[in-house]
């Protein structure tokens, strides 16, 4: 599955280096163990075309609430171009990964010096793989269509001391 670390602005701008700095709803998609920060409500959507290319659709929703839980969706599709003779044109789904993630983050230590925070994230995935055109190019040979579906766990942890230094990391 593709793991996009380019999902909202924050992480846009730091090139995707927010492993040790998620303090709202991005962190579902991060390090789970910022929801920890999370008191409020609060919503995260977008829809775009990756790196500018048009057949590398990719969306995202995640919505935060106050009790450090956030649920979270992620769909990457990729498409192509085509026609049947006086048909027109249409666009054509080569393949489609989604994401649906339930995630919590728990706040271990908090004092005027140092916090820990520890997070996880429950994820189902769903990857779908169309037709190939086969060696040939006509179909033959080719790999029929597939679906797979799989369940996956990820967890967090993130530290900082002083508000100075901070620390994060995650595993897929």
């Amino acid at each position: 599955f593709t793991d996009n670390a380019f999902i909202g602005s924050r992480s846009m701008s730091m090139a995707g280096a927010v492993v040790s700095h998620t303090t709202d709803v991005e962190s579902a998609f991060y390090n789970p163990a910022g929801l920890a920060n999370l008191d409020e409500y609060s919503m995260m959507m977008g829809v775009t075309s990756l790196y500018g290319v048009k057949f590398l659709k990719h969306q995202f929703l995640s919505v935060g609430l106050p009790k450090k839980i956030a649920i979270s969706f992620q769909q990457l599709g990729t498409s192509t171009k085509g026609s049947f003779g006086n048909n027109g044109s249409y666009d054509y789904n080569l393949s489609t990964e989604k994401s649906i993630s339930l995630s919590q983050g728990f706040s271990l230590l908090k004092d005027a010096n140092s916090s820990l925070s520890v997070g996880y994230s429950l994820n189902g995935l769903i990857f779908y793989q169309n037709i190939s055109a086969g060696p040939s190019g006509d179909g033959t040979n080719g790999l029929s269509s597939s679906e797979s579906t799989v369940i996956g766990v990820d967890f967090g942890i993130l530290a900082s001391l002083r508000n100075k230094i901070s620390f994060g990391a995650f595993i897929k």
